[in-house]
């Protein structure tokens, strides 16, 4: 968290919508542009992390005992840090962010789709559209401009 502390002043989002920015050369406008996602990454690991760690204190996140009988503590573990930063292309990176999902992902759509195809598609469909809804309802609600009137059965915005 004090690594992407002291980044953001210097790298802030912001500046893509400045004047200054168009102003910049190529190598520069790229150089600040992969400043600014690594910054912005610092969150999502910092967060990650505290989150794993909960986790492992409560005990949920015990897996078992590795070959050589020492306890694994990675069922929480949602990003590989170094994974992340280091990898070489762009297939690596969902085996190390955000591995839960991916793991659900390649579990509940790719391995038991082929086996029950109508009724994976189905949920996954029906899912997505309850999470939009639900996500799109409660930031329209926290943002208090546009709240949800329901009117004699239909939802609308008012």
């Amino acid at each position: 968290m004090g690594l992407y502390l002291y980044l953001v002043p210097h790298f802030p989002l912001s500046r893509f919508s400045e004047p200054i920015y168009y102003e910049w050369g190529f190598w520069q406008k790229l150089f600040y542009q992969y400043m600014s996602g690594f910054t912005a990454r610092w969150k999502y690991y910092f967060i990650w992390s505290i989150s794993e760690a909960s986790i492992i204190i409560s005990g949920l996140g015990f897996t078992g005992w590795s070959d050589s009988s020492k306890p694994q503590w990675d069922r929480a573990k949602n990003v590989d840090v170094l994974g992340v930063e280091l990898a070489t292309s762009a297939v690596q990176l969902p085996l190390v962010w955000n591995i839960q999902v991916s793991t659900w992902l390649r579990y509940c759509e790719f391995l038991i789709s082929f086996k029950y195809k109508c009724i994976c598609l189905l949920y996954s469909l029906f899912y997505t559209v309850q999470m939009r809804t639900s996500v799109n309802s409660i930031h329209s609600i926290m943002q208090k401009k546009n709240p949800i009137v329901l009117k004699r059965g239909t939802c609308t915005v008012g």
